[in-house]
């Protein structure tokens, strides 16, 4: 019996649910012991939406009765976009998941490692645990630790460790990287292969909304990004591989070991309304891709270089984005070529020493905290 995960899904409130004609992905659903997706934003009865940057998602009321109905049994919440409506709405994607037969994990109640929600499953006669966790990214209450589960490092060994003392293989379900891109960036490489180290038995990743590569670490399989199993908001993307997403296949052999045992890539046709086979030409594309990405990821030079180019070509995406400028997009690139360039070098210097220091980095987001609860008072 098998393991299957598949990528991000969020169907928006009345948008159409897909077909499913990919005929080797239908096989493999109807096969598999557990299927495992990453469920993209809530179900918001009465839409709230908090401050963010960004969009704030929701979900359909439907969409995990549709789920369990082509074979999905389980589904982490531990994303960015759980929280996109609040501590009312993540109680009720809960509650409507599990009515539905989906059983959620990866979100927690609490600040607390008892806090969090696991998956435990049997694969082969083998105990497994189901473990999701997210980069911090307005996802979580700061007060009383509701939302996903953070993924802290200290929180993650706890808890590997535990569930190795109970004869328990831990896989985690992983949230985080660079939206649209193939490659992890390093803190997310080094964070997947350290939980490897110490004792993960697979690590599979969400979030960049496109497929990335699958590398095998000290003998075990990390899956960088499977991209979007179904998004409705993808319709109107131009990212060229963001239709594009894959299923992993794993099994537990009689070792404990946990075992890739097919990659099963697939294409979300919005034209069509399916989600369909690749054809012979998008199946090459595709594992030229996969190869060149796993290519780069195990050469550090290469994979340096190609980390310092993804970094300065979004430097002025994310300064204007994150800087609380007023100026839209078109007037910022102006003032930011002809006039921030001139006092750049100093402001970004005194950006990055403050924020390569935890604690200087706690001290920010605690002062930046206290303003907006003095502002609300």
């Amino acid at each position: 019996m098998t393991l299957l995960f598949l990528g991000d899904v969020s169907i928006t409130p009345n948008a159409a649910l897909p077909a499913l004609e990919n005929e080797t992905l239908r096989n493999a659903l109807f096969s598999a012991q557990h299927v495992i997706c990453n469920l993209e934003g809530p179900i918001a009865s009465r839409p709230a939406p908090i401050q963010k940057v960004g969009p704030d998602l929701s979900q359909d009321a439907q969409t995990p009765n549709w789920l369990r109905s082509i074979g999905v049994t389980h589904s982490s919440l531990a994303n960015n976009h759980i929280f996109d409506h609040g501590v009312e709405a993540l109680h009720n994607t809960v509650y409507v998941a599990r009515q539905n037969g989906l059983v959620t994990f990866g979100h927690s109640a609490t600040h607390q490692v008892d806090g969090w929600t696991l998956s435990r499953i049997s694969v082969n006669d083998k105990d497994v645990t189901l473990i999701g966790a997210a980069e911090q990214e307005f996802n979580i209450d700061l007060s009383s630790g509701a939302g996903s589960c953070i993924a802290d490092p200290i929180n993650l060994y706890t808890i590997i460790i535990e569930e190795w003392s109970q004869n328990r293989i831990p896989i985690i379900v992983l949230h985080g990287g660079v939206e649209y891109e193939h490659l992890p960036p390093p803190s997310l490489r080094r964070l997947a292969r350290w939980l490897i180290e110490i004792g993960a038995g697979a690590v599979i990743t969400h979030h960049p909304h496109v497929p990335g590569c699958i590398e095998h670490w000290q003998g075990a399989p990390i899956a960088y990004s499977l991209g979007d199993f179904w998004m409705s908001r993808a319709r109107h993307s131009t990212s060229s591989w963001r239709r594009y997403g894959y299923a992993v296949q794993l099994t537990v052999n009689q070792n404990g070991q946990v075992i890739l045992d097919d990659q099963i890539p697939y294409v979300a046709d919005f034209q069509k309304g399916s989600i369909r086979s690749l054809s012979c030409e998008e199946l090459s594309s595709f594992s030229l891709m996969q190869q060149e990405s796993h290519e780069l990821l195990c050469n550090d030079n290469a994979y340096c270089n190609w980390w310092m180019e993804t970094a300065g070509s979004r430097a002025e995406a994310y300064l204007r984005n994150y800087s609380g400028s007023p100026l839209n997009k078109y007037l910022w690139a102006f003032f930011w070529r002809h006039v921030l360039r001139l006092t750049s070098q100093k402001l970004a210097l005194r950006h990055w020493q403050g924020l390569q220091c935890l604690s200087h980095r706690d001290l920010w987001r605690s002062a930046l905290l206290h303003y907006l609860n003095a502002r609300h008072k």
